[in-house]
């Protein structure tokens, strides 16, 4: 009978060894997917704080154009109307900036990441099995 208890114990501490040595490995993923976060978030950080700025410009440049397309004076029709052709040529070059500083955006953090994901490669967790992750 006791030697059912010992036969118990046994596989009881063998299996708590297998479940650390995953959780082991378990953490040490978990460590250096933070790790690639880290240097993903520095590398992305001055861009997105940059991108941020030159939206936030054109934004206020666009409202100071509305502002002063709300409060024109009302002339002849034809002057009225040349004002808000020049206003609408404002509008379209803002909203192009905007759509290229985004696109330019888009394309540094894609980059940054797949520079993230190429550094991470390099020291890949080799498992028990013999297969990579």
């Amino acid at each position: 009978m006791t030697w059912i208890f010992a036969l118990a114990a046994v596989g009881f501490v063998v299996v708590l060894a297998i479940l650390t040595y995953h959780l082991v490995l378990t953490l040490r993923q978990t460590r250096m997917t933070a790790r690639a976060i880290e240097q993903f978030l520095l590398v992305t950080r001055p861009r997105v704080e940059d991108t941020v700025l030159q939206v936030n410009q054109i934004l206020g440049r666009t409202n100071r154009i509305v502002e002063q397309a709300e409060h024109a004076e009302t002339g002849r029709v034809t002057s009225h109307l040349v004002r808000q052709v020049g206003h609408l040529a404002a509008y379209a070059k803002a909203a192009i900036q905007a759509v290229q500083l985004i696109k330019g955006l888009k394309s540094d953090v894609q980059e940054a990441w797949y520079e993230t994901k190429r550094a991470g490669r390099q020291d890949p967790v080799r498992y028990a099995i013999g297969g990579q992750r």
